[in-house]
């Protein structure tokens, strides 16, 4: 795995995570876009839930992204906070992890060539706070530009992970 992408609000602020954690996460977004029926909403909301799906498939593996620089009506701000704050709660009742048979199970959207073999659980409290940063950069409240975030038990060693 191990290939980056960056996540971007329109002010150019964001971060950068491994590509499979983002597909894996993009699964959860979806299910709070469905909650919503966002995806209906408007041309962003439909494009952002299409690159989702794009994401969860693996087909898209060199332009794996969650587009949040197009958020930037009020209206489409407050609907994608209230999206990731859904989508926390989806990933919470998960448990302390997320299972590699779960993660596994993901394959049944996954070409043939796509296919996961993890081997490593996710740990829900990084994505929870994956969301987090995410409901900052909409807002507007995030600063960063280029960190690079690794989920809880799949940072190289040394390195910080959340």
């Amino acid at each position: 795995m191990n290939k980056d992408t960056k996540i971007e609000n329109y002010h150019g602020k964001g971060f950068l995570i491994d590509i499979a954690d983002v597909e894996v996460l993009s699964h959860f977004i979806i299910q709070g876009f469905e909650q919503n029926n966002a995806q209906q909403k408007n041309r962003t909301f439909e494009y952002i839930y299409n690159q989702l799906l794009w994401n969860r498939e693996g087909f898209q593996y060199d332009t794996t992204d969650i587009t949040l620089e197009k958020i930037v009506e009020t209206d489409d701000i407050d609907l994608m906070i209230k999206i990731l704050i859904q989508t926390k709660n989806i990933i919470e009742k998960q448990g302390e992890i997320i299972t590699t048979d779960f993660i596994n199970s993901l394959n049944q959207f996954r070409g043939k060539d796509e296919q996961w073999d993890w081997s490593k659980p996710i740990y829900t409290s990084s994505f929870i706070k994956i969301l987090d940063i995410m409901i900052l950069m909409i807002k507007g409240e995030w600063q960063e530009t280029d960190k690079r975030i690794w989920l809880k038990g799949h940072a190289p060693e040394g390195v910080e992970e959340i």
